[in-house]
């Protein structure tokens, strides 16, 4: 999964290279995504892979909240 940083001005959108949104590889179920985006677009989640030296540990789960409100918020639409 990549990311990049972004900008508009005047009508004009510029973005950074893309970059690894995470070192961690994302877990596969079988033929299943293991990431989703909520329908209403305010929530995403992930499910991690363990590392090898934590395989023991809980899982963890990373949730973006409102992350269309607060992309509105940095970049509105003109």
């Amino acid at each position: 999964m990549m990311v990049v940083n972004f900008t508009t001005t005047a009508g004009s959108f510029s973005s950074t290279r893309p970059r690894t949104w995470s070192d961690r590889p994302i877990r596969r179920v079988g033929t299943f995504l293991s990431h989703a985006l909520a329908p209403d677009g305010k929530r995403f989640a992930v499910f991690p892979l363990a590392e090898p030296s934590n395989a023991a540990a809980t899982a963890q789960a990373t949730f973006v909240v409102n992350f269309f409100d607060e992309l509105r918020r940095r970049v509105p639409i003109r």
